[in-house]
């Protein structure tokens, strides 16, 4: 039912990640610097990335954290390194190499965010941590706290929802993304998590298995 998932390469999940305005506002993958494996990829932000975590591996990925819409609508790129609380010393420190060269691979990012639990990711947190940057990085102003706060943050989960809708063209009967992550234990507050759960809902399903199998497709190529 959706083809165009089993054909998705690394670099056309990155480059929804990074346009202002697309369907994927987030990819993870492997800590694989010759041959990143994606794990999974989405349109719920920072509530159904964590769904996909696993305490004994190490992941990087990017998250595109936006505020607003239309024309006010602002946008930062995080770069994300997971290292699960079970991963051991010594594939923990195998696995920290791969960080400069996924750097190269994700392309340039406004920030970095490591976290070693799931309580260590929310959006909250990474609101907080924008809104940080931003005043760290000059563009602080009297209405910072408006600008970068959960309402906006809101408000461009749902125009990113109305991209996944064109792109995709609406929900799909296969998924039930919707309850899974309804059913997450993420410590945000009814009204973001019911966004995001919208904005996945019928997504997550056909993302499980997203893009080409390992070993068929190395980064940088298309399928």
């Amino acid at each position: 039912a959706f083809p165009r998932w089993l054909t998705l390469t690394l670099r056309e999940a990155l480059g929804m990640v990074r346009s202002d305005v697309a369907p994927l506002n987030w990819v993870m993958v492997t800590a694989d610097p010759s041959f990143p494996e994606v794990v999974n990829a989405g349109s719920g932000s920072v509530p159904e990335m964590v769904r996909f975590l696993d305490d004994s591996q190490v992941f990087f990925g990017v998250l595109r954290m936006a505020f607003g819409r239309g024309p006010f609508r602002r946008c930062k790129w995080v770069f994300v390194h997971w290292s699960g609380e079970r991963v051991g010393a010594v594939k923990r420190g195998k696995a920290n190499a791969a960080d400069r060269p996924l750097r190269k691979v994700f392309g340039p990012t406004n920030m970095d965010f490591f976290a070693a639990t799931r309580e260590d990711i929310s959006v909250e947190i990474l609101i907080q941590k924008v809104k940080k940057f931003v005043v760290t990085d000059g563009e602080s102003s009297d209405d910072v706290d408006n600008l970068y706060s959960l309402d906006s943050f809101m408000e461009a989960l749902l125009e990113e929802k109305k991209a996944a809708e064109v792109e995709f063209g609406g929900k799909n009967e296969t998924g039930n993304a919707t309850a899974d992550l309804e059913a997450a234990t993420i410590a945000e507050t009814a009204a973001v998590e019911a966004v995001a759960a919208e904005a996945a809902a019928g997504l997550a399903a056909c993302l499980m298995p997203l893009l080409s199998p390992r070993g068929t497709n190395p980064v940088g190529t298309e399928a």
